[in-house]
This record gives structure tokens, sequence and C-alpha cells, in this order.
């Protein structure tokens, strides 16, 4: 009997560490959710992220969008600002990437996605504001108009080798619908 509930005690002690320590990491299997944003713009996120609903209306209004996921590992915010030369973003971002975050620069580059879309994708592994841990800071940039796009996703340092694919499909997904 004492035996039953020794091993009955284990499986539910790990059982509950399994779960407590479940994250929703990212792959290049993670599917992506299209979200419409700023009224004319769609982008994908990868489905296991979000969207904050807390204050949504009054933050898209002040140009931002923040999406996180449960275990709140991964988080990306999305937002509207002036208009930004894509390759002078290039230059600065490449200098703060090794500078201000210590990381090492993975893709820095001005491509055109699938949609005919000029985007400047940087992916670094560093620091947030270069202290503690090294995580993945993933970011893209385009203009409509006179404004400016963004998407930052900050995400596991574990997820870097396994995503490459992934952040190519969220870059791909950006679709302008004026």
């Amino acid at each position: 009997m004492i035996m039953i509930k020794s091993v009955f005690s284990t499986i539910l002690l790990v059982t509950f560490v399994l779960c407590c320590n479940a994250q929703n990491n990212i792959n290049n299997d993670s599917k992506l959710k299209i979200h419409n944003v700023f009224d004319n713009i769609k982008i994908g996120i990868p489905e296991v992220i979000k969207r904050v609903e807390t204050n949504a209306e009054l933050t898209e209004k002040m140009g931002f969008i923040y999406f996180k996921d449960e275990a709140e590992t991964l988080d990306i915010t999305f937002r509207r600002m002036d208009y930004m030369d894509l390759e002078q973003l290039k230059v600065m971002m490449d200098m703060m990437s090794t500078n201000m975050y210590n990381g090492t620069i993975i893709r820095s580059e001005v491509v055109k996605n699938v949609n005919s879309t000029l985007i400047y994708v940087t992916n670094i592994e560093g620091q947030w504001n270069g202290s503690g841990e090294k995580i993945g800071m993933f970011r893209y940039y385009f203009n409509v108009g006179q404004d400016s796009y963004n998407l930052l996703m900050k995400y596991p340092k574990a997820d870097i080798n396994s995503s490459k694919e992934l952040l190519n499909k969220m870059v791909n997904s950006i679709e302008v619908t004026l």
C-alpha cells in the first residue's frame, strides 16, 4: 500500500512539473493565424501567441498592438510610426544589434515578400536592453504611405534555429489591403 501511494505521488509530481513547465515554443511547423491590424494590414502571428485584449482599442489608437503566449515566453509588439527609410534603418539596427543588445546578427536584409511589399527583416541573438539572458529578437519594418510599421518578437534562444522557416512565413504573410 505504501509502495502504491509512493508511485502515485511520484506520477502526480511528474505530471505537475511537466504541466507547469510546458512552454509554447515556436518552430518551423508552427501555424500562423492572420490578424487584421490598423484597418488595412494583415499579418501572420504564430497561433500560440494571442492578441492581448486589455485596452486593445486604446492601444491600437496609440499605435501599438500586443500579443503574448500563455507561458509569457513569447511576446510581440506591432506598432505604427512615422515613415522610415528602410536602408537607413538597416544601418542603425545593425549597429544597435551588436552594441546595445550585445547581439549576434543572424539576418539583416531588405527583401520583397510574396505580396511585393518591401520589408527590412532582422533577427538577432542578444540581450534585451543589453542585460540578462540571451534571447531571439526578430523584427521587420515596412512602409505604407507616410506610415512605417514594425513588428518585434522576443522569443527563447532555444527556438532560434528551429524557427527560421516560420519567420520567413511571417514576413510573407504581410499583406496591405488599401
